[in-house]
């Protein structure tokens, strides 16, 4: 089982999302390691999540792997920036350089992932520091509960992103149990900007929730949308804003 640390969402070293990916090798493991051992060892890297690949299927020009992800106390049906490690981590690799990698997770989505391009930063060959940028293709997953007519929840949610009430335009929960909370065009919510109380900001969230996402129409970066994401696990544990 190979492991390799990935800082996702950043172009610095030490910096974004620390990621661990393991590498199984589907001779040695024809069926996954029990849950529990799993569990076990993303528990001991102790961050916000750690995933699992294995591949699943080889074509001439793609590879599907079947991916799991885990925070420090269960495992969870989807994680973006652990599905972004992976595919830096597998890219890089001769046999899968230039092709699709299509992720499958345990709830059953599937992601396309492309490697864009890569900048090497090795100093051995046992060191595989670099810049690499990948493309994925995410399914949909709208919002399917509202939670608009609530005003305690929206006057708690306003308080933890320190804005006015006014500027949270739409709250609602995905199948994922994901929070969406999506604020006026005019609101920074970068980390440069925006200190958010994240740990308010799971407490305010209706029961259940999994992660807090803040989103907005992205004009301003050029893009479509801006987003920014929030998630603790059961200890505590808070993932990085992406």
């Amino acid at each position: 089982m190979d492991q390799v640390m990935v800082d996702t969402m950043t172009a610095e070293a030490f910096r974004g999302n620390p990621t661990p990916v393991f590498e199984l090798d589907p001779a040695e493991y024809r069926a996954w390691p029990p849950l529990e051992v799993l569990q076990t060892i993303a528990r001991e890297l102790n961050q916000s999540y750690t995933v699992f690949v294995k591949r699943s299927e080889d074509s001439h020009d793609s590879v599907k792997y079947l991916i799991r992800s885990f925070t420090l106390d269960k495992e969870e049906p989807f994680c973006g920036h652990g599905i972004m490690g992976a595919a830096i981590v597998l890219g890089q690799q001769l046999a899968v350089r230039g092709r699709q990698m299509i992720f499958e997770t345990v709830g059953g989505i599937k992601v396309d992932g492309y490697t864009i391009s890569g900048q090497s930063l090795a100093s051995s060959a046992a060191d595989f520091g670099g810049v690499c940028t990948v493309k994925l293709k995410l399914p949909a997953e709208p919002v399917k509960e509202w939670f608009d007519g609530d005003v305690r929840l929206r006057e708690s949610i306003a308080a933890c992103l320190g804005v006015d009430v006014s500027q949270i335009l739409a709250l609602g929960r995905n199948a994922l149990m994901d929070l969406v909370i999506e604020v006026s065009e005019d609101v920074d919510f970068s980390a440069e900007s925006m200190a958010v109380d994240a740990v308010g900001l799971m407490n305010a969230s209706p029961p259940g929730t999994r992660s807090q996402i803040i989103t907005s129409k992205g004009g301003r970066y050029g893009v479509d949308f801006a987003k920014r994401v929030f998630a603790y696990g059961g200890e505590g544990k808070q993932s990085p804003p992406v």
